[in-house]
């Protein structure tokens, strides 16, 4: 996994794919991840919850995401 300002990532069983950068929405609602992938793949990421509160305090959930190449 890798943590960055604003970000902060784990592994699953799958294969991790490689990170470039992220950015956020102006209004903080929408993350944006770029990661750079091989064809013929499948991917996993989580994006863990613990360094993300809302501004009117609730805490974020880790999420795994799958995701395949062609």
């Amino acid at each position: 996994g890798t943590s960055r300002a604003g970000l902060s990532l784990g592994a699953n069983d799958r294969e991790f794919p490689t990170y470039k950068e992220h950015s956020w929405s102006a209004d903080r609602q929408t993350l944006t991840i770029v990661f750079v992938t091989q064809p013929s793949t499948t991917y996993g990421v989580q994006v863990l919850g613990e360094s993300f509160v809302s501004e009117d305090g609730r805490q974020a959930v880790t999420r795994d995401f799958v995701f395949s190449t062609k």
